[in-house]
This record gives C-alpha cells, structure tokens and sequence, in this order.
C-alpha cells in the first residue's frame, strides 16, 4: 500500500508523490517507488521540473528491477515528449553505466558515446568518458581507448577526472605487463596531483604490485603503508591488509601472513561473504608453511559451513591434496 509523504513547505501533489517515491526508492522499496513515481508524473504540469524528475527516477527505478526494456521506453517517451529535457545526460550515463556492468558494451558504448558528443556541459561527460577507456581497453580497441584518454586530458586538464584517466591508462599498461610505462604514469601522479588522496592511493597501490614483480618487498611493503596514512576509508584499508598477506606471501615469509589474515577474519562477521574466501586462503597458507594439520582443518570448516560456495570445492581440492601428501608420507 502506498503511502503518500507529505513533506514540509511542498504545496503539490505531484511533489508529494516525488518524494514518496525517492524514499522508497532509497530504501530499496521498488515497487512501491515505481507507483509514487508514474503517479508524480500523471499529476504534474507540462514542463515542471517534476514531471522530468518523476521520468528520470521511474527509469532508474526500473533499472534497479532489471526491467531494460521498460526503462528504454520510459526514456524514449521522455525524450519525444521533450528532446531537451536537462535530464538526458543524466539517463545516457545511467543507461550506459547500467549496461556497462551487466557486460553488454555494445549497448553501453552507444549510450556513453551519446552523453560524450551530444552534452558538452554535462557533469557525467568526463566519466563518461573514463567509461569508454575500459570499454575500449576490454574490446582491444585502442583507437577508443586512446580518443577516449586524450579527450579528458585535453578538456578537463589538472582535474582529478585527469589524474583517474592517467590511474587507469597505468592499470591498462600492467595488465599488458608493460611495467616500464605503468610506473612512469604513477610517478607523474604523484608529482602532478599531490592534493588527490584517491589518485595517490591508485598510484601507491600500482607501484606497490609493480615492485612485487621486481621481487623488491620491502618497498612494495612502504607503497602500501603509505596508502594506509592516506585514511582514505575502511575499503582501501581492508585492500592494504590484503595486499600486505599477499606480499609476505610472496617473500615466503608464510607465519607473518598468516598472523595477518588471522586478524582479518576475526575482524570479519561470520555471515560475511568474506569469511570462505578467508579461511581458504589460510589453509592454503597454512600448507605453504606445512602445517597440514591446520590447513586441513581450516579447508573442512569451509566445506561445513558454506558447502554451496565455489570456496567449499576448491577447499575439497586442498584436503585431497593434505590427503595425498599424507598417504605417501605414510609409505
């Protein structure tokens, strides 16, 4: 049942509707969202900025449902009813976005290039943009990418959306191996744009994965202690503590890794989805250091309690694999 908002100092009805609407919408209460929102837009006037802000909200309403197809045509009744809504960038990259993550990027591709082209004054265009790189990037199309790159760098110089570009061109150029050029783009963010706490973070985190490679822990090690005083938030912390479990694993120094991602599972709730992936990983560890006994324990706890996840048959594996070692130690 719908319940109608009636917010302070708003005389409409259609308003009123808006903002039940974007309650329920925040809230996750999509169903209820998709009413109050077609019915701001039936009661609202011709032109209002409600009735734009009633279609685009209905669209992203649809969106969160999954409904493509009724958010299409919402957007194209929108826009024949008003080529010119102020709206229209902010649906090109919802839309593209939308189907960006869903990994259709021939349909993101179109609607981003139209946001890109079509609405120079947009507040979505630069990432827009950013958007294309990664299309371009996924589809080994380099003309995209590269236009896509220069773009940014030409119109939105020494601005933080320039100094993500450079962060991803940098991921693009490691995840080509291509060492040399990633760090030489990190260095120049470092350098360039000292006051963007994300783009040192981006750059920290690169030098610290480029430093792995060259089998130079300890410094990899400084990278990411100094991502940590950053105090950026607890994601890019929780990122730190992995890499860091990572990097000792890697130095083979297996009881400091493991004292480590100890601690990150005692930090982790027991319902978390976190929680299979951890302890896996520190059977794992614990077979590294030839602690069978602990790995094998570790690898039945995830196959006892989260049998249905892809950990518990890989953790399968592990203990065939603790069985095996122990059968030949044996003869």
């Amino acid at each position: 049942m719908l319940t109608l908002i009636v917010a302070p100092g708003w005389g409409g009805v259609a308003e009123n509707y808006l903002e039940t609407g974007r309650l329920a919408l925040e809230s996750g209460h999509y169903g209820e969202a998709t009413t109050a929102f077609i019915q701001a837009y039936e009661s609202s006037t011709t032109g209002s900025q409600t009735k734009e802000s009633s279609q685009f909200y209905l669209i992203k309403t649809y969106l969160k449902l999954g409904d493509s197809k009724e958010a299409i045509q919402t957007c194209q009744i929108l826009l024949q009813r008003n080529p010119q809504s102020p709206a229209m960038d902010d649906l090109q990259y919802l839309l593209g976005k939308w189907y960006y993550d869903r990994n259709n990027l021939t349909e993101a591709q179109q609607y981003l290039t139209s946001l890109t082209s079509q609405y120079k004054d947009s507040p979505y265009r630069a990432k827009g943009f950013l958007y294309l790189m990664w299309i371009g990037h996924r589809n080994d199309d380099d003309s995209l990418l590269e236009s896509s790159f220069n773009s940014i760098l030409k119109e939105y110089p020494g601005s933080p959306d320039e100094a993500t570009a450079y962060c991803e061109k940098a991921r693009f150029c490691i995840n080509k191996n291509d060492w040399v050029s990633a760090e030489s783009i990190y260095q120049k963010v470092l350098k360039d744009y000292p006051n963007y706490r994300w783009g040192k973070a981006e750059a920290y985190k690169g030098l610290s994965e480029i430093r792995m490679h060259q089998s130079n822990y300890d410094e990899a090690l400084i990278y990411i202690n100094n991502i940590r005083n950053l105090g950026i938030n607890d994601k890019w912390n929780l990122q730190c503590d992995d890499m860091e479990i990572y990097c000792y694993t890697l130095k083979k120094e297996y009881p400091i890794a493991i004292a480590k991602l100890q601690k990150m599972i005692g930090a982790t709730v027991t319902s978390s989805e976190l929680q299979p992936q951890y302890l896996y990983r520190l059977g794992n560890l614990y077979l590294k250091n030839n602690q069978l006994t602990q790995a094998k324990s570790n690898y039945q706890q995830v196959i006892s309690n989260y049998s249905s996840s892809n950990w518990a048959v890989l953790s399968k594996e592990g203990v065939n694999a603790i069985d095996k070692i122990q059968k030949g130690d044996e003869r």
